[in-house]
């Protein structure tokens, strides 16, 4: 009697998925992702920026007249944007600019320094908080001018209408009396000091220039003598009863 042989089991091949790393897995997936016009933005970029280095690292010698002006717009757009770059970060130091003709209060500076690094204000930032107070300074020194100046112009116009006042009808010819001997005997220095104060409206200066100038009219003032001359004249008028000798 034979034996009955049983068909063998032929085992199912297993085939493996390799396996992709993750990076690869994303590049892909962002390759695809990627519209068509964006890619055409990457692309030209791409490009841009592989002649922007070719011009960089070539010989000057090799350069083309046009690629010598591109070379100083590159280099020029370079130097801008690490200047942007710098300026968007908080520095160590804050650097403060202000306009000709002012000057930084470096006490203030270096205490502003502490707060805004402590708020991590960055150099642009800190650059436009400087120009706006700036700014306001310039502008309330420009309004502090015109209010003394317009209270300047109060005072002189008070000191005038009261000194009007005070010479009554004949003031213009008093103020010729005045005019007269301070153009005579006043230096130009002083004109200048009266005028600037306001003083040369003050009604006790001016009557004081209105005693001389009389003075002058009446020949009581003689100008122009030797030194000590008119002295013996002037003791006989002080002490009229005292022989003055010879």
């Amino acid at each position: 009697m034979s034996k009955k042989v049983e068909n063998p089991v032929i085992p199912t091949p297993v085939v493996e998925t390799p396996v992709v790393a993750a990076p690869v897995v994303e590049a892909a997936a962002a390759k695809e992702d990627i519209s068509l016009m964006d890619g055409a933005v990457s692309k030209e970029k791409a490009v841009i920026e592989a002649e922007n280095r070719r011009i960089l690292e070539a010989d000057e010698k090799t350069l083309s007249a046009e690629d010598k002006v591109k070379k100083v717009e590159i280099v020029k757009a370079k130097e801008e944007a690490e200047k942007a770059a710098k300026a968007n970060v908080v520095p160590d130091k804050y650097e403060f600019k202000v306009p000709e003709g002012m000057t930084i209060d470096q006490e203030y500076a270096d205490k502003a320094s502490v707060i805004m690094k402590k708020h991590n204000i960055t150099q642009a930032a800190a650059t436009e908080l400087g120009e706006m107070a700036a700014a306001q300074i310039a502008k309330n020194i420009i309004a502090k001018e015109a209010q003394d100046k317009a209270n300047f112009d109060n005072f002189v116009a008070d000191l005038k209408k009261e000194t009007m006042k005070e010479l009554g009808a004949n003031a213009q010819k008093e103020l010729s009396f005045a005019a007269k001997s301070r153009d005579r005997l006043a230096s130009p220095g002083l004109i200048d000091k009266l005028n600037k104060s306001g003083l040369a409206n003050d009604v006790d200066v001016i009557k004081h220039f209105i005693k001389i100038g009389k003075a002058i009219s009446e020949g009581k003032l003689v100008e122009g003598k030797p030194a000590g001359a008119g002295e013996k004249d002037l003791l006989a008028t002080l002490y009229p009863k005292t022989t003055v000798s010879k």
